[in-house]
């Protein structure tokens, strides 16, 4: 990813990550505080609801008790409760009609103090019809209001019914009387459209507001709803109920409204009132705020990359500029400049750049004319090294020699002949290291190489030296794809390192080749029971010319190592101080056995 990608993503991330948090918080608290408000606004209309009720019940009462007092005053009203004339019955049966139509009531009965209809004037058939106890449970009821199923020539229907006690001469009588709680009477309670009102009497169908009039009155998830309770008489069945005591509620006696709802008189005597409310508009607005925080939130990340885009250009061109400046720069072509007056960083990076190409150019001349001096060094040094390691072996030979002829004489043809290849070998290594110098050129030439039998030969030229040498070559062991003179140098170097960690002393030298850690790879590991390395020495020991001996040279392991690479394989040191040294290399194998493997020169 480009700097500049990086810094237009870390500006918008920087720019949308407040917004976010703000954003978020903001779009929860006004959700939170809009259903608030939703349910505070949907409790005090439930609230409202049961202050109008009980306001229309206490209109019914004034009403009933102005019929009381009228009553008390019509001697004709009295006479015919006497049934002294025969056109009083008459009188009587219509006299309830003529007062609820005067009074604005939708029901009205006269009765006794057993309950028996006098007269009815919504129904005037009711005339002797006994309902004992519905004057009882009105009047018991929380607030003395409740609601009433009265009967009627079209049907039964529902009345908001309340009582009012009458004395006539000397007699006691009840008037119950209501308005109708209709479709219109919901409407006039909920004159808004984003309320429903459902009405639930046991035994009868819901009582919904007319559609149009307000929200559906299912209540469900998608809606706040409060219910008030109302308490419920049926005086059709009030029969079967008579004796009943009449029910009250304590809690709500003293108005229509209170605790849950103004009425409580049991699962079986009471109606439910539900408030709903949609939230269907709530949830537009919450809509409405998701879409603009949203829009709010793209608006400000296209600007922040944009800008992004924008500012990383300007940050970059003159960077760009420095880079492709520097990607010209070599050691032999440092003559690339940085002209700038920017009085910036960046101006000041370029001025650095500038001074130093100026010390590389420098450093450069320097550097060429110590590395002619360092190359003749380095080479004579190196043949010098080779040669006293090709000698090594021969001058092991010869020594033998001399003391097999001083000590006898008569076996000195056929040791001659038993030492003769290792001198032929000797001989023959120095000739090959004298072409490959007077070439300038040390390039390994891989081929497959018997690694067991170049084992075997260094540790029979190496005989002689004082140490005791062991060689281990593992049975069935597939030729390495190695140069067979690098890889007897890297041996010869390995072994020598050995035998010179000794000092005056003597010690042991293992040797071993074996099939590597992975398929494909032949392993050669060389280890002694030395003094070991400590680990300042174990992380320069490849480093040229550094050495631990007076008369060392420091070149052997950074040959070896230098051999190894060449041969694309790899060396690995495991030593420890007073533990010994063991050194694994690890050559590729050869492909396949087509050609005969060498044993080296």
């Amino acid at each position: 990813m480009s700097f500049r990608t990086r810094l237009a993503l870390a500006l918008a991330v920087l720019a949308l990550a407040p917004l976010l948090l703000f954003g978020l918080g903001v779009r929860g608290r006004v959700r939170a505080d809009l259903a608030s408000r939703y349910r505070s606004e949907t409790g005090a209309l439930a609230e409202g609801l049961r202050v109008e009720l009980g306001r229309d019940g206490r209109e019914v009462e004034d009403r009933l008790l102005a019929m009381a007092d009228a009553a008390r005053r019509d001697n004709r009203l009295r006479l015919a409760l006497g049934g002294r004339a025969a056109g009083d019955r008459a009188y009587l049966l219509d006299y309830a009609g003529r007062a609820m139509r005067l009074a604005g009531l939708s029901m009205l009965q006269l009765q006794d103090s057993d309950g028996t209809v006098l007269s009815s004037g919504h129904f005037r058939n009711e005339f002797g019809r006994r309902e004992p106890g519905v004057a009882a449970r009105i009047e018991g009821s929380p607030g003395g209001t409740a609601l009433l199923r009265a009967s009627a020539p079209s049907g039964p229907f529902l009345v908001l019914a309340r009582i009012a006690p009458v004395r006539v001469g000397s007699r006691s009588f009840v008037l119950v009387g209501g308005v109708a709680v209709d479709s219109a009477f919901l409407v006039r309670l909920v004159p808004g459209r984003e309320v429903g009102l459902r009405l639930s009497v046991p035994g009868s169908s819901p009582l919904n507001m007319p559609p149009g009039e307000g929200a559906s009155n299912d209540p469900g998830e998608t809606r706040v709803v409060e219910t008030i309770r109302i308490a419920y008489v049926a005086a059709g069945t009030a029969a079967s109920d008579a004796g009943a005591p009449a029910v009250s509620d304590p809690r709500a006696r003293s108005g229509a409204g209170g605790g849950s709802g103004p009425l409580a008189a049991g699962p079986d005597l009471e109606a439910t009132l539900t408030v709903s409310r949609s939230l269907e508009p709530l949830r537009a607005l919450r809509r409405g705020i998701d879409v603009w925080f949203a829009l709010a939130l793209i608006a400000v990340a296209a600007a922040s990359v944009l800008f992004g885009l924008w500012l990383a250009a300007r940050l970059s061109r003159p960077l760009g500029e420095l880079a492709r400046a520097t990607a010209r720069l070599d050691l032999d072509r440092l003559e690339a400049s940085f002209p700038t007056e920017r009085p910036d960083e960046i101006g000041t990076l370029a001025r650095g750049l500038q001074e130093l190409t100026g010390r590389l150019r420098a450093g450069a001349i320097r550097l060429r004319e110590a590395e002619r001096r360092a190359t003749l060094g380095e080479i004579s040094r190196q043949v010098n090294h080779d040669v006293r390691n090709g000698l090594t072996p021969l001058r092991h030979v010869v020594r033998h020699l001399a003391e097999v002829a001083e000590r006898e004489p008569d076996r000195l043809a056929s040791v001659f002949e038993e030492r003769r290849d290792s001198l032929e070998g000797g001989l023959g290594y120095l000739e090959t290291l004298a072409t490959r110098y007077a070439r300038l050129s040390s390039r390994p030439e891989p081929r497959p190489t018997d690694v067991g039998a170049l084992v075997e030969r260094t540790m029979t030229e190496a005989g002689g030296s004082g140490a005791e040498f062991r060689s281990e070559v593992e049975s069935g062991l597939p030729p390495a794809l190695a140069d067979p003179v690098a890889l007897r140098r890297i041996l010869e170097n390995l072994v020598r390192n050995a035998v010179e960690s000794f000092g005056q002393g003597t010690g042991r030298v293992w040797v071993r080749a074996r099939a590597g850690s992975t398929p494909g790879r032949v392993r050669v590991e060389v280890e002694d029971d030395g003094p070991g390395m400590t680990t300042e020495d174990r992380e320069r020991m490849f480093e040229q010319f550094y050495t631990t001996r007076p008369e060392g040279a420091g070149l052997g392991l950074a040959i070896v190592r230098r051999l190894v690479t060449d041969m694309e394989g790899t060396i690995e040191v495991d030593s420890q101080p007073g533990r010994g040294t063991r050194f694994v290399v690890e050559l590729l194998a050869a492909a396949g056995p087509e050609e005969r493997p060498e044993e080296g020169a």
